[in-house]
């Protein structure tokens, strides 16, 4: 299940807009409060694109580097098979 930040999440008040859903926006998550969790198989693909913390962008990383990122921001992903 995905679940979008609230205002009382936190990070809004940290350059996250509620409603935003990004693994991205892990590096605003310094307590690191949130749990990242991803799907076996989107890391199976070749590159993943994600809004970059605003809806009007888009970025692409490959899956390792989308774990290197994760990893710099002291999360370690919880990887499923959805």
């Amino acid at each position: 299940m995905v679940r979008k930040s609230r205002r009382t999440d936190g990070l809004s008040g940290a350059g996250v807009k509620p409603g935003v859903v990004s693994p991205l926006a892990a590096i605003h998550d310094g307590p690191r409060r949130v749990r990242i969790v991803l799907d076996r198989e989107l890391l199976r693909r070749t590159l993943l694109k994600f809004h970059p913390l605003v809806s009007n962008r888009t970025t692409a990383l490959s899956p390792e580097g989308l774990l290197r990122f994760l990893a710099a921001t002291g999360h370690t992903p919880f990887i499923v098979d959805l």
